[in-house]
Parts: C-alpha cells; sequence; structure tokens
C-alpha cells in the first residue's frame, strides 16, 4: 500500500516538474477534480497579455480544437468562455466512457482563471452501450481510503490526461501540427 502511494506520489511529481506552466487537475476519489494543492482553480499567469488579447487566444485555440466551436462554447465576450465537450473520458481495450466535460475560463488583465473540470453524473459505455455512474466508476479505481489501487493507475492518470489535454490546448500549451494541417 505504501508503495503504491509513493509510486503515484512520484509519478505526479515527475508529471508536474516537466510541465513547469501546465495546467494539472487531479481525480479526487468522489470524481471531483483538485489541483495538487486542493485548489479548485488555477490562475495561469500571461504577463504583458490583456484580457482581450487572452480571451481571443483561447477562443482561437477552440476555434482548432473543435470540428464545431459553436455547439460546444459558449461567451462572454473578452470576460469569460465555458467549454462542454463530450469526450472519451477512459478509453482501454474492453471498453470505452463518454461523458460530457466542462471548463470555464475567465480572463483579466494578465491572467486567465481555469476553473476545476467537471463530468457528468453519467457517462456512456460504449461497450453496453448503456449509461453508467461516473462516481461509481471513479470509485472503483480507488480504496475505501481514498488512494488510488494500483492496478487502477492507469486508468486514473488516463481520465487525468484527457481532461488535462483539452485545458492545456485551450490555452495554448499544445498546438496541432500545422504542416499536415495546411496540406489541403
Amino acid at each position: 500500500m505504501k508503495k503504491a502511494l509513493f509510486i503515484c506520489g512520484f509519478l505526479m511529481l515527475v508529471m508536474s516538474s516537466f510541465s513547469q506552466k501546465e495546467v494539472e487537475f487531479f481525480l479526487q476519489s468522489n470524481g471531483s477534480f483538485l489541483t495538487a494543492d486542493s485548489s479548485d482553480y488555477v490562475v495561469v499567469p500571461f504577463e504583458g497579455k490583456t484580457a482581450s488579447e487572452l480571451y481571443s487566444m483561447v477562443k482561437s485555440n477552440a476555434m482548432s480544437l473543435y470540428r464545431d466551436p459553436k455547439e460546444v462554447m459558449s461567451e462572454d465576450e473578452n470576460v469569460a468562455i465555458k467549454i462542454c465537450e463530450l469526450k472519451n473520458i477512459d478509453e482501454n481495450l474492453y471498453y470505452d466512457y463518454y461523458g460530457d466535460c466542462s471548463f470555464l475560463f475567465q480572463f483579466k488583465d494578465g491572467k486567465i482563471k481555469v476553473d476545476a473540470p467537471s463530468v457528468s453524473s453519467q457517462v456512456y459505455d460504449k461497450e453496453s452501450k448503456s449509461y453508467k455512474s461516473f462516481y461509481f466508476h471513479v470509485r472503483s479505481l480507488f480504496t475505501r481510503e481514498g488512494t488510488v489501487k494500483p492496478r487502477k493507475l492507469k486508468h486514473k492518470l488516463r481520465i487525468e490526461d484527457s481532461i488535462n489535454y483539452s485545458i492545456n490546448y485551450l490555452l495554448g500549451f499544445y498546438q496541432k501540427n500545422t504542416d499536415k494541417d495546411n496540406n489541403w
């Protein structure tokens, strides 16, 4: 048990040391997401950028990430953008779980506040073609004490990667391969 906690903590430390600027939310045993310091939001500094420029950047990134951005995005110009996307949150050889994930970005001069993401209470299991509780899926990854089961760590990390990728892409930390996109 202690070894599993050590490995999990070590993996989080290694992941965070490689991603100084990236936003990381971690899945909790109750299905919520928090930062490493247990906060439900992150403020990301962007020195010298106005709220309008930051808003435009996130909106532009949403336009390149989503096939139909108007379907997933609601906005209050230069103040906030909310994304609600259907995403495969835990993909594996035997099943895929799809859920609605929401992200809220708020803009001020020089910074963006990113609220902790949320996942819909029901997720769609592609294998059984039925809806299941996200909470019960998450609970299966943790022990009663709230620690990650060693054999389920990869599932927890897949869920976190799936969520964090979208957030960091929208913040401009990842970009699509523009060479391939420009060969039309």
